[in-house]
């Protein structure tokens, strides 16, 4: 059974085999598996989607499905769409004698619409001596009004004001607001939220976040986990002068306040070399006297790291790689982490963990491939930190 970090793995590497230029595989990759988990939830087999594909798109997509599913089959690989429809299908061949039950009742709740996929799973429970049952919920019954609203941006403004004066103080459950579009438009709604519910956030942190959206950012994105990512790249070929001044500003590595202004000062020597792409040596060099503690932790890493970057080795011995690499440098820091920066720090670590867990999909790679690798699951991991009621 492949994790999802796995499956998309193999959608890559299906998209990247069709050798067209130009593609962005990190934004295809979500809406193939997308459209492949409805063809499994309705039952439509490869062939049937090639049989009905009447563009280019829809053809190109059917041949990407068909390469995905006999890749699956070659491998004797099953991913987490797949897995439903499996479950539904054992049991057919009565020679082979297999069921589906289950030593408890089951029960079916929230499944919106119910897709064949579902529908031959409870056939099958039920054939095999579980009781199933679909659960609803009661019907409720409600005011409702129609606002109208200028545009976008006016429609959600209004609802952030309207769950202003709903909110129930005495601790009771808050106002939640329904948005079509929330993975597309998370960076917008939640500026717009805190400039309602918590005016001049911008200068002052609310201690305790008055909105929690249900789409978290990309985790790439958190300064914690960009500022892991850009020191192994450091390590493991060099990185741009953006990325090293960055890190040279980043509270995220050892000594960032005792050594403040030597940094600084390194990063205005940094400005004067006119290179494009730094390496660690030079950068070392520059760092010298007027930031001592740094220098000697990205040494040590640097140690670390010097005997491996030729080496080809499976994600699981990178990730170790990595941590270790990562320790060296001083990551993440040592004046200590908030609620979110930690939370952010731990779901690097559960990162970590699913990365190296791709070996039998991924293989032996380069070092080069495997931060790239590791980078584009950062990438696709949607996280949002907990936070106080």
């Amino acid at each position: 059974l492949l994790s999802d970090d796995e499956s998309r793995l193999v959608w890559r590497r299906v998209i990247a085999g069709e050798g067209q230029d130009g593609l962005d595989t990190g934004v295809l990759v979500p809406l193939v598996a997308a459209g492949w988990r409805l063809c499994q939830a309705w039952e439509i087999s490869p062939g049937s989607l090639a049989t009905a594909a009447d563009s280019d798109d829809a053809r190109i997509f059917a041949r990407w499905v068909q390469s995905y599913a006999s890749e699956l089959e070659r491998r004797s690989w099953i991913d987490g769409a797949g897995l439903l429809g499996a479950l539904g299908h054992a049991g057919q061949d009565k020679d082979q004698g297999a069921q589906v039950s289950a030593e408890a009742p089951i029960g079916f709740a929230g499944f919106e619409p119910w897709t064949p996929a579902l529908a031959r799973l409870a056939d099958r429970l039920s054939a095999g001596g579980t009781p199933v049952s679909l659960i609803a919920p009661p019907p409720r019954s409600g005011t409702c009004s129609i606002v109208a609203a200028r545009n976008g941006d006016d429609e959600l403004a209004r609802a952030f004001a309207w769950a202003t004066s709903h909110g129930d103080p005495g601790g009771g459950s808050p106002p939640a607001i329904v948005l079509p579009n929330l993975e597309r438009d998370a960076a917008s709604t939640r500026r717009l939220g805190l400039d309602i519910l918590a005016p001049g956030w911008q200068l002052q942190e609310p201690p305790v976040r008055p909105l929690a959206l249900a789409v978290g950012r990309q985790l790439a994105d958190y300064p914690v986990v960009f500022c892991a990512l850009n020191l192994l790249q450091l390590l493991a070929f060099g990185v741009s002068f953006e990325q090293a001044s960055t890190l040279l500003r980043s509270g995220y590595v050892a000594g960032a306040q005792g050594e403040r202004a030597g940094r600084a000062s390194a990063e205005l020597d940094l400005r004067r070399i006119p290179v494009e792409r730094l390496r660690l040596p030079r950068l070392l060099t520059l760092l010298g006297k007027q930031a001592p503690v740094l220098a000697k932790h990205w040494q040590q890493a640097e140690t670390l790291a010097g005997n491996l970057r030729a080496r080809r080795l499976p994600p699981g011995q990178w990730a170790g790689h990595f941590t270790a690499w990562l320790a060296s440098a001083g990551w993440p820091g040592d004046r200590g982490l908030d609620s979110e920066e930690f939370q952010a720090a731990e779901a690097w670590q559960r990162l970590l963990e699913s990365f190296a867990g791709t070996d039998d999909v991924a293989g032996v790679l380069p070092l080069e491939a495997a931060l790239g690798l590791l980078a584009q699951q950062a990438r696709d991991k949607s996280f949002e930190p907990e936070s106080a009621d």
